[in-house]
């Protein structure tokens, strides 16, 4: 069962397929970790440890299709558009839809994309971890500002 743990954070980030990878991979792991389990392996991780604050997310699977290309432009986002994510993922957080798990290393450590209408960013995807040594990555940190929402921009921004 595949499982990833990342450590270059202050909490561990553990992403897990399957109840067996979750033991195993919480046996490696001490103090907090943020976990990214399917809804069906929570109730063995409560067995073994104790959850707090629980939140469902999207899971979604890349087909390697390209979506429609909306009247938009993508464009690599390095350490100098921290500020505008972060702009933008505060359009989430009243309604609680910003990204739960975004951390600024990610932007340099990973890759993001993201689409800019002037100034601002208005739709951004990237990764959670980019494990290039073992050809995998966690596609995470999707989010649309609310007022650009129903256009395939975040699809876009994924691809």
């Amino acid at each position: 069962m595949p499982r990833l743990i990342v450590r270059d954070y202050a909490t561990a980030i553990l992403f897990a397929m399957g109840p067996r990878s979750v033991r195993e991979a919480l046996a490696c792991v001490t103090g907090p970790v943020h976990l990214q389990v399917q809804r069906d392996a929570l109730d063995d991780v409560a067995r073994h440890a104790v959850v707090s604050s629980p939140r469902l997310m999207w899971r979604m699977t890349w087909t390697g299709s390209r979506p429609a290309s909306p009247a938009a432009v993508t464009t690599r986002l390095g350490a100098s558009d921290v500020p505008a994510l972060l702009a933008l993922y505060a359009d989430g957080q009243s309604s609680g839809e910003s990204p739960d798990c975004f951390f600024p290393s990610m932007v340099a450590d990973g890759v993001f994309h993201g689409i800019y209408e002037g100034t601002a960013l208005v739709a951004a995807a990237g990764t959670h971890l980019l494990a290039r040594e073992e050809g995998a990555a966690a596609i995470g940190n999707v989010y649309t500002r609310h007022d650009r929402r129903g256009q395939g921009l975040a699809r876009f921004a994924t691809r």
